[in-house]
């Protein structure tokens, strides 16, 4: 729910239902044999201001986050939010939209989102889509046993996108992000670093309030 292609969390019975369902189905070992469990990567993701829809989204992505340290803390699970710092999509503070390192990769950030090669931010392509949709029916057509496939929550066309899009054709691209940085003076490079320094980062305060709240609830 917390991810650009999942339903909204709007906090429903049924939603918070299937929250605690899918933690206990993966941590019954755990819970049975009272094994410690460190959750380390965990939170949605959020839309940038452009996005029309983003104060509605971005509200009900706090409130799964929110709702996901309920989970656990009922049943006492240690976890850090990840990450930080980023460029906007999770972390509890960005670099600014203004800074040189974002004016800089943002033409690529926009790419991997028409090409379907980041996870955490996605728009909608239809060239992109054509594809995936096109071949994830002609596998399940001849071989109804892919669908089936671990983890088993997948189907078809979320494996295409892990192991062609968010694999292979993220593997091509490296080489073209690299060269955003090519022929950089030191000082040129010395600036792009520091546009993630805390004093130009944007701090997410939803997003830290929650966290706060929580910090204070243990104290």
């Amino acid at each position: 729910m917390g991810f650009p292609e999942g339903e909204l969390y709007r906090s429903t019975p049924e939603q918070d239902e299937k929250l605690e369902k899918q933690f206990l189905r993966k941590c019954q070992f755990n819970q049975e044999h009272g094994v410690p469990i460190w959750n380390g990567e965990f939170g949605p993701t959020y839309v940038l201001p452009e996005d029309p829809n983003s104060d509605d989204i971005n509200r009900c992505r706090v409130a799964l986050m929110r709702k996901q340290i309920e989970i656990y803390e009922k049943y006492g699970v240690s976890w850090s939010t990840w990450p930080y710092k980023d460029i906007g999509y999770m972390g509890m503070l960005a670099t600014s939209q203004k800074s040189p390192w974002n004016k800089l990769v943002w033409p690529f950030v926009d790419r991997k989102q028409d090409l379907y090669i980041d996870g955490c931010s996605i728009r909608q392509a239809p060239a992109a889509e054509a594809v995936i949709d096109h071949v994830a029916k002609w596998i399940d057509e001849v071989s109804p046993a892919a669908n089936a496939t671990y983890p088993l929550n997948w189907d078809t066309r979320r494996h295409i996108v892990r192991t062609v899009f968010h694999t292979f054709l993220a593997a091509s691209l490296y080489e073209e992000f690299a060269g955003l940085f090519v022929g950089k003076t030191h000082e040129e490079l010395e600036e792009l670093a520091k546009s993630f320094s805390l004093e130009q980062c944007v701090l997410r305060e939803d997003l830290n309030d929650v966290l706060r709240q929580n910090h204070i609830a243990r104290s």
